[in-house]
């Protein structure tokens, strides 16, 4: 490592240190504010604001944030980038950590009604246009907003025209319903109710389609056959899971699940039946037979695909993937203590696997969370992170695939309850992947044809970073890593999300 490597690589490990006086939030939050009335990018401007309304939002400032999403939405529509470099247009894309720039007015719109404004939150979806691309764009939102905000979904996620098609849809829908009513044969009738509702659900009209899915299981009793009401029922529960009744759906395939276990009849029937059920508790998170229901309906197929990946017999070299993926599949069937023997086997696996970068260790430990066991997992996450933080190296371009794998051995860390390895493995990966020059010369294809221009290589880095950081609790440390960072687009959406992201509420 060169001197300048090894320079930014102890700096930024020692980031606390430098800060003995920590800055609160407010000191922290006026900083973005400040730095972000000096950009002049119409891009830089749009995030900046938007970053600080969400943080403003974390504070319940709605009134600091509507203000903070006008002047940004201003800069979005009436600004101009004609005057930013080339190699810093190119990092634009990194400006924004969900989306992409194209998606800009799909956080406007949602941050609008988070702080507060429908009004305006339809005015910025309807920017987006009729075309085929918009009204994609446009569901995107209401897919973001969907379980926040059920009561705006319809408004937001469509086009006026496209509000009124859905609306005489579902009016001709609930008109039907008497006429479904007089069937007289249960199962139809009740098949008809469900078909009615999954289409009023799809429609917007979650209320309608969970009244007739009620209605519809009410009559399960009434059917001849066991087997099709036992599928029906646990298709029913799935449906009831989706329009938001949890803990009656919960309860029902609980119901469900113990009737399978005396169920008999038709082998394919049967296989139907215990695929719907372990289908829905999978759905819903709970234990399931799955995997071993799909192995049994292949089988009956006459389909021999291996699913995984045999265990090598006794002296012979054996695979970390095996024993991980037969721990994952126990622990699917609800069989944890083969689950915790099969990770426990992992360890005796191939060095050479074991050791290349200590995923399989980080992996075993998600799943040991999973179980209960925070002792194993912050054995497992700490030998892995150690393993995989010695891997990395300086990058050119945004490491994001890295970054997202530093950040989520901090989460299983957090989880296991070890935050200072959590924070200790974080910084030292941030500072092994920014190590290095600010700026990298690049290939550029522009205007005028292709040519070198300079990017800025550490300021995104140290942008995630920091934001990662505040996840992970370490507030003073991420506020820290965001003021380091050279470029000031990337310095002030990184202090504001650093709030954000942080726990901290003051």
């Amino acid at each position: 490592m060169g001197y300048l490597s090894a320079l930014s690589f102890a700096t930024i490990l020692n980031l606390p240190s430098q800060t003995a006086k920590a800055l609160s939030v407010k000191e922290v939050l006026t900083q973005a504010q400040v730095g972000a009335k000096k950009l002049t990018s119409k891009t830089e401007r749009a995030v900046a604001y938007l970053t600080i309304a969400q943080a403003q939002n974390s504070l319940r400032d709605r009134a600091g944030a509507l203000k903070s999403l006008d002047l940004g939405w201003e800069a979005w529509t009436k600004g101009s980038d004609k005057d930013v470099p080339e190699g810093d247009r190119f990092d634009f894309q990194w400006l924004v950590d969900k989306g992409d720039i194209s998606t800009i007015p799909t956080y406007y719109s949602i941050e609008f009604l988070v702080s507060g404004s429908k009004e305006k939150a339809i005015l910025v979806a309807d920017t987006y246009g009729d075309s085929d691309l918009g009204k994609s764009y446009r569901q995107n939102i209401g897919l973001e907003i969907r379980d926040r905000f059920p009561d705006d979904f319809e408004e937001i996620a469509f086009t006026r025209a496209d509000q009124a098609t859905r609306k005489a849809q579902r009016e001709k829908l609930l008109a039907g319903v008497g006429e479904i009513r007089s069937e007289a044969d249960a199962t139809k009738r009740a098949s008809l109710l469900y078909q009615c509702a999954d289409k009023l659900m799809t429609l917007g009209d979650p209320g309608d389609g969970l009244r007739l899915l009620r209605e519809a299981v009410a009559l399960a009793p009434q059917f001849s056959d066991n087997l099709w009401r036992l599928t029906f029922l646990a298709q029913s529960a799935m449906g009831m899971w989706q329009m938001g009744a949890k803990v009656e759906a919960k309860d029902l395939i609980t119901r469900v699940s113990l009737s399978m276990v005396k169920a008999t009849g038709d082998k394919e029937k049967l296989l139907k039946a215990k695929f719907a059920v372990e289908q829905s508790k999978r759905t819903m998170g709970i234990p399931n037979k799955l995997s071993q229901v799909t192995k049994e309906m292949d089988k009956a197929k006459g389909i021999t695909l291996p699913t995984s990946i045999p265990i090598p017999p006794e002296g012979q070299e054996k695979s970390a993937y095996a024993y991980l993926a037969a721990a994952e599949s126990d622990f699917q069937s609800g069989n944890i203590a083969s689950a915790k023997q099969n990770l426990a086997k992992m360890k005796t696996a191939r060095k050479s696997e074991l050791g290349r970068n200590g995923w399989y260790q980080v992996l075993a430990a998600e799943l040991q969370l999973k179980m209960g066991d925070r002792a194993g997992a912050k054995v497992n996450l700490n030998e892995g992170a150690k393993l995989y933080v010695a891997s990395l190296k300086p990058a050119k371009f945004m490491p994001t695939e890295e970054i997202g794998c530093l950040a989520r051995i901090a989460e299983g860390l957090v989880g296991a309850w070890d935050r200072p390895s959590a924070v200790r493995y974080l910084r030292e990966g941030i500072a092994r992947l920014s190590a290095g020059e600010t700026i990298f010369k690049m290939p550029h294809l522009g205007e005028g044809g292709n040519r070198m221009v300079d990017h800025d290589r550490r300021s995104p880095i140290l942008h995630w970073g920091a934001e990662a950081l505040a996840r992970t609790g370490d507030f003073p440390g991420a506020v820290a890593m965001a003021r380091s960072i050279p470029h000031s687009a990337h310095r002030v959406i990184a202090l504001a999300g650093v709030i954000r992201d942080s726990s901290i509420r003051k």
